[in-house]
C-alpha cells in the first residue's frame, strides 16, 4: 500500500505546481496587460483634456491614489504575513499597486518618452517572469542578462536613454552572476555542470558584448546585438528540450 501511495503522489504534486504556475502567469498576464493599456492610452492621448499630464492632468491624482494603495497593500501583506494568514493575495495586490504607481511615475515627470517606456517595459517584464515561473531561475537569469545586454547595446546606438545607467547595470550583474556560475561550477557534481555552463557563456557574452559595445561604439554594438539575440535564441531552444 505504501508503494502504491508513493507512486500516486508525484502526479498529484506535480499537478498542484502546474496549476499554481498557471495561476501566477494569469495574473502576471492581467497585470502586464493593464499597465500596458494604461501606457498606450497616455502615449496616445496624452493632449486630450481626460488623459492630460501634469499638476492638472488626471496621473497627477492618479499617482497618489497608486502611492496610497500600494502602501496600503505593503500593510496588509506583512500583517497578514505577521500573523501567519494568507497573505500572498495581498502580495499581489502590492505587486499591482506598485507597478501602477511606478508607471504613473514614469509617465508624469517623462511624459510621451515616459508612457513608452512603460509600453516596452511592460510585456518585457511579464516575459521574464513567464520564463522564470516556467523553466526556472537559471533559464531566466540568462534572459535577464542577455535583456540587458540588449538594451545597453541599444542605448549605445541612441535607440534607449540612460546608457550610463544600463551599462553599469549590465556589468555589474554580467559580473555578480560570472563569480556566482563559476562558483556553483566548481562545486557542482560532473552531471549538473552543463547548466551552469550556459549560465557561464551568457554572462561572459552579456559583458564582453556591453563593454566592447561601449568601447567601439554603435557599429559594434548593431553586430553584437545580433550575436546576443542569436544566442539567446538558441539558449531558449536548449532550455525548452531540457523541459521535455
Amino acid at each position: 500500500m505504501a508503494d502504491n501511495k508513493n507512486k500516486k503522489r508525484p502526479p498529484s504534486v506535480q499537478k498542484d505546481k502546474e496549476n499554481a504556475a498557471f495561476y501566477r502567469i494569469v495574473v502576471i498576464l492581467l497585470i502586464a496587460v493593464t499597465v500596458e493599456a494604461i501606457g498606450m492610452i497616455y502615449y496616445r492621448r496624452m493632449g486630450s483634456r481626460l488623459f492630460r499630464v501634469g499638476h492638472a492632468g488626471s496621473m497627477n491624482t492618479a499617482r497618489y491614489v497608486f502611492a496610497v494603495l500600494t502602501v496600503l497593500a505593503a500593510g496588509a501583506t506583512a500583517y497578514m504575513a505577521a500573523f501567519g494568514k494568507k497573505w500572498k493575495y495581498a502580495a499581489w495586490a502590492l505587486i499591482f499597486a506598485f507597478s501602477l504607481f511606478v508607471s504613473s511615475e514614469l509617465i508624469y515627470y517623462a511624459h510621451g518618452s515616459g508612457a513608452l517606456t512603460v509600453c516596452v517595459a511592460a510585456p518585457v517584464l511579464a516575459a521574464l517572469a513567464f520564463v522564470y515561473i516556467i523553466f526556472g531561475h537559471v533559464f531566466f537569469a540568462e534572459c535577464s542578462l542577455c535583456t540587458l545586454a540588449l538594451v545597453t547595446l541599444a542605448a549605445v546606438r541612441g535607440s534607449v536613454f540612460g546608457l550610463k545607467f544600463f551599462f553599469i547595470l549590465t556589468v555589474v550583474l554580467s559580473a555578480a552572476v560570472l563569480i556566482a556560475a563559476g562558483v556553483r561550477y566548481t562545486r557542482a557534481k560532473s552531471g549538473d555542470r552543463p547548466e551552469y555552463t550556459t549560465v557561464f557563456i551568457a554572462a561572459v557574452l552579456t559583458l564582453a558584448a556591453s563593454v566592447l559595445g561601449v568601447l567601439l561604439g554603435s557599429g559594434f554594438a548593431y553586430g553584437a546585438i545580433f550575436a546576443v539575440g542569436a544566442f539567446l535564441f538558441i539558449d531558449a531552444v536548449y532550455h525548452t528540450v531540457k523541459l521535455m
